[in-house]
């Protein structure tokens, strides 16, 4: 027994040896195998090295003249959006009267119909004009002679100026004027002598307490159609050697000499008549604006 111990350790002892010897000889093989490739010129590859990021540049190093694209069209698009003010209302100054520019119209060829109303020339054109904010007896009413007359006398062969209130012509197609004279305000003169009344029409009403304020100093002075006296009806006589009546030969109507249709007339159609008799006779019939 003793004997077949022995063997079996030496058995193993054996198979030990010979599988060192053959580990040996296959890593002798391995390296004569990789110095055979040296000599031959091959090279062992390698692992490229994995690229790295860069370090992130510190604030103190981040550019500051060059912003990015997208910087760039943030600070061109971006619009700052003032906060909401309280509105400042403009304060409102009323202008005088006086200092006002209204339109003006300077006239000439000057026509004289009644108290209130004239004929002017404006570029070769005629317009009747009728005065705002008074009024005066119509001719063949008690003192349209005289109304007549004083209008006349401030404005006849004169250069006016005329000045619009709101109103540009009243219904029967007259212009609606404020006139002047020079430095004279006709419309106010008229009522300032006495020969003209108040008469307030909205919405031209520019000029109207300055009106009333005037017609009431004429009636407390007694002057011009406040006289005491009634003014007479009747125009007064003609110049010696003059006719009382002048007809119209075109239009078969008759007028007194004084009459401005007579001043209107073509010489070669006037016909003159000593009576109003007469001029009856003769087919003519009365104007009916002087109402001869």
């Amino acid at each position: 027994m003793k004997k077949w111990s022995v063997l079996l350790v030496l058995a193993l002892l054996a198979g030990t040896v010979l599988a060192c010897s053959t580990a040996g000889t296959a890593v002798d093989r391995t390296i004569e195998e990789a110095r055979k490739e040296v000599g031959a010129g091959t090279r062992t590859p390698t692992l490229e090295p994995e690229p790295t990021q860069p370090p992130e540049p510190s604030p103190s190093s981040i550019p500051t003249s060059e912003p990015s694209p997208t910087a760039a069209v943030i600070a061109a698009t971006a619009t700052p959006v003032p906060e909401p003010t309280e509105a400042v209302l403009p304060t409102y100054t009323p202008v005088p009267p006086e200092a006002e520019q209204p339109a003006e119209e300077m006239t000439q060829g000057v026509r004289v119909l009644d108290g209130d109303t004239i004929a002017v020339s404006m570029n070769g054109q005629e317009y009747k004009v009728r005065y705002i904010g008074i009024n005066t007896p119509e001719t063949d009413q008690p003192g349209g002679y005289e109304a007549t007359a004083a209008n006349r006398a401030l404005v006849e062969g004169q250069q006016l100026r005329m000045v619009k209130d709101v109103s540009e012509v009243d219904q029967y197609g007259r212009l609606l004027r404020y006139v002047y004279v020079g430095g004279i305000f006709v419309n106010a003169e008229l009522v300032r002598q006495g020969y003209a009344e108040a008469a307030t029409y909205p919405p031209d009403v520019a000029h109207a307490e300055e009106f009333v304020t005037l017609q009431g100093q004429a009636r407390e002075a007694g002057v011009g159609l406040w006289a005491v006296e009634a003014s007479p009806t009747e125009p007064p006589p003609p110049e010696p050697g003059g006719a009382a009546y002048i007809g119209n030969a075109n239009t078969k109507k008759f007028h007194y000499a004084w009459c401005d249709s007579v001043g209107d007339m073509n010489p070669e159609n006037q016909v003159p008549f000593a009576t109003r008799e007469e001029a009856i006779a003769a087919g003519y019939v009365p104007c009916k604006r002087c109402n001869p």
